[in-house]
């Protein structure tokens, strides 16, 4: 899949203004965009939107840095193969820079004279330099009707409560949708409680049941496992299924995510619940663990039942992460309910395991 086809700029409202500053930047040579702002703020979308509108795919070289430490001889080496193309701009996303790496990095990129222009987003202010520096601030209230509007097919008007309880945040807008169109607005109002900004009652806890029956557990696996499976990545195929099980749990661990490994049961549904706090509220994601053979995939059947599991318990999202890959139909129920389901494959899985203990700013957000 494609930059330009990512799922959360399928429905853009708003950053007009955002979008024409970033035209105006780039359109000189020699030029850094810098743009920061909270996770969730909508980054990413501004980017894919403008490279949509003003450029093309073609045009751009996009490297996701994940909060880790930036290589230059990786940007060089991306720029020097695509040499023969026609790029002219360099988007680094998620990257934390001071000002003499911001420098050197700008020498690197601009030393191709065919690339014009380089945008930098991040969620601190942390790249040096104030000049062309965009802070991402959330949508006004207007823009924020507008997309949750434009999200849901609620029967009926949504109560103007629901729109102020989002803050605005765009990620926040879209769990909101979701939850709209699971439960309905007034399940989600009874859940917040007219508390603004208090997100935890609709996308942290699942009912009293689950929280009965799941013991926290602290999960450590042996580093040394990683380790080896770092210079043998195909090695996970010969680890038992509740070892598969742990080390799923310890990779979302290193992503600064709040781990419970829960019972070893047959139920399936939710393997590992894995808890991120988000500028919106605490957010849950239910995460299923399948140890599958690579020539079998996981097919639709299991991905349906963990929809039915993460509907059931109320969480924010949830994951299937499997040694193999996904059938096709599988992979169509996951764009249907692409705000809610996500698949990882063993594509996926080798490079957790390769980012493992690498440097990474805290709560960061699944890939």
């Amino acid at each position: 899949m494609s930059f330009l086809d990512g799922a959360q700029d399928d429905i853009f409202i708003n950053r007009e203004r955002e979008l024409a500053w970033l035209s105006e930047v780039t359109e000189r040579r020699g030029r850094t965009a810098r743009i920061f702002g909270v996770g969730g703020i909508g980054k990413t979308a501004l980017v894919r939107q403008f490279l949509k509108r003003y450029r093309s795919e073609a045009e751009a070289i996009v490297l996701a840095q994940s909060g880790s430490e930036l290589d230059l001889d990786r940007v060089d080496y991306t720029l020097r193969e695509a040499r023969r193309g026609r790029v002219s701009m360099v988007v680094i996303e998620d990257v934390t820079l001071s000002a003499e790496a911001t420098e050197r990095l700008n020498r690197t990129v601009f030393n191709w004279k065919a690339i014009r222009s380089l945008i930098l987003t991040s969620r601190p202010k942390t790249f040096g330099g104030e000049r062309d520096t965009l802070h991402l601030g959330p949508l006004d209230h207007g823009a924020t009707r507008k997309l949750l509007e434009a999200l849901t097919r609620v029967n009926g008007p949504i109560p103007e409560a629901v729109f102020s309880l989002t803050g605005g945040l765009p990620l926040a807008i879209r769990l909101v949708a979701g939850q709209l169109e699971t439960q309905g607005p007034d399940a989600v109002l009874s859940q917040l409680q007219g508390a603004l900004y208090d997100l935890e009652a609709l996308v942290d806890a699942p009912p009293r049941k689950l929280i009965a029956t799941v013991k926290p557990k602290l999960i450590v696996v042996n580093e040394q496992i990683l380790d080896r499976l770092k210079r043998r990545p195909q090695d996970i195929h010969n680890i038992d299924h509740r070892k598969f099980e742990e080390i799923v749990a310890e990779l979302l661990d290193d992503m600064d995510f709040d781990v419970e490994l829960t019972p070893a049961t047959r139920d399936g549904g939710r393997d590992v619940l894995a808890y991120w706090n988000s500028p919106m509220g605490r957010l849950l994601c239910l995460v299923e663990a399948k140890k599958y053979r690579p020539d079998r995939p996981v097919g639709i059947q299991l991905v349906r039942q963990l929809y039915g599991t993460l509907v059931d318990e109320r969480a924010t999202s949830a994951m299937l992460v499997t040694t193999a890959d996904f059938s096709p139909d599988a992979r169509k129920f996951e764009q249907k309910h692409k705000w809610q389901i996500s698949l990882k494959n063993y594509a996926d899985l080798a490079e957790w395991i390769e980012n493992y203990k690498k440097p990474k700013p805290k709560g960061t957000i699944l890939p």
